[in-house]
């Protein structure tokens, strides 16, 4: 018996699909989803769970996830695996942002036929902020991510991560980052419930710290590096050592030689101070504008932010520790 997750939309062209959010004057806003990993790929084409089964008519205990439009099989999970479909974490998203009294515009979506995660910036203007020590209008806004995964590899729900307004890097931390996720079994049955219950702290403070702790942390990074921080920084596992070796030496590369539009560095004082803002930001800017969006650039993305925002902390305590010695 196949486990029908949602109904299909009637064209497979994601071009074509639209989908109606509410502003706070209640007005429609129509837009378009492109799929940045498949412009041609649904994210939201029907899903089914079907028990596997051997040529001789036995049953296996796995069961095959399949998009049945694309006859794909997308994933083997266990007879507990409770499949969730992305249009069902979309709709739980769009009630959250349609009940948050905020403004939101629908930034990209990511699905590669596994993983979903569908992305939307708060234009708030209450909910973007300065980060102090650098220059004026480096602003980091709030972006709110449905996720979900049909191989069990990305925990489903709604999750809010930053994003630097300037370049559109976007920034996401397990650390600064807040939510709710669930794995995909059935003792998460209520998961709607659950997700409304832990995402109304949208309507209180948490967004506001959240954004301002993280802020703050990326103030820390204002201070030149050089070979040393480096070492440092490629070393530890709390840092960058869990970066791929060759994604790292792009990151490195890209801080030393990118240009602005008009020919000017991208990063850096005069071609020779680089900052741990610059290798945050050359790191963020390979891993997010990539022209084929993958699951290990989110997974790198993490680690990216989290392990510099963490080096800078680190640095500031010691940068204290030292002086209250001397």
């Amino acid at each position: 018996k196949k486990e029908r997750c949602i109904m299909h939309t009637n064209s497979n062209d994601i071009t074509n699909l639209v989908t109606v959010t509410q502003n706070n004057q209640g007005s429609e806003i129509a837009g378009n989803f492109d799929n940045i990993y498949d412009n041609k790929l649904n994210p939201f084409t029907e899903v089914v769970k079907v028990p596997l089964s051997t040529d001789e008519g036995g049953y296996s205990k796995a069961f095959s996830v399949r998009l049945p439009e694309l006859n794909k099989e997308v994933g083997v999970v266990k007879k507990e695996y409770m499949a969730v479909s992305n249009i069902d974490i979309h709709k739980v998203g769009q009630a959250i942002r349609n009940q948050s009294n905020m403004q939101w515009k629908h930034l990209k979506c990511f699905f590669d036929g596994k993983v979903f995660k569908n992305q939307y910036i708060c234009e708030d203007s209450g909910l973007q902020k300065q980060v102090p020590n650098m220059e004026a209008g480096d602003v980091i806004g709030i972006v709110m991510e449905e996720q979900n995964s049909y191989d069990s590899s990305v925990s489903a729900g709604i999750f809010f991560s930053f994003l630097r307004l300037v370049c559109t890097n976007g920034m996401t931390s397990k650390k600064y980052g807040f939510g709710h996720t669930f794995k995909h079994t059935q003792k998460n049955i209520d998961w709607e419930d659950s997700i409304y219950r832990s995402v109304g702290l949208l309507n209180g403070q948490t967004p506001e710290v959240k954004l301002d702790q993280f802020v703050k942390a990326c103030g820390h990074l204002h201070k030149s590096i050089d070979f040393q921080d480096l070492d440092i920084l490629t070393h530890s596992r709390k840092y960058l050592r869990n970066l791929p070796a060759t994604q790292y030496g792009q990151i490195i590369r890209n801080m030393m030689l990118a240009r602005e539009g008009n020919g000017d560095p991208k990063y850096g004082h005069n071609n020779s101070s680089y900052t741990g803002w610059d290798l945050l930001n050359s790191g963020t800017e390979i891993l997010t504008h990539k022209n084929k969006a993958t699951q290990g650039n989110m997974r790198n993305n993490i680690i990216m932010t989290d392990g510099m925002l963490q080096y800078g902390i680190d640095q500031q305590d010691n940068e204290r520790l030292y002086k209250s010695f001397n």
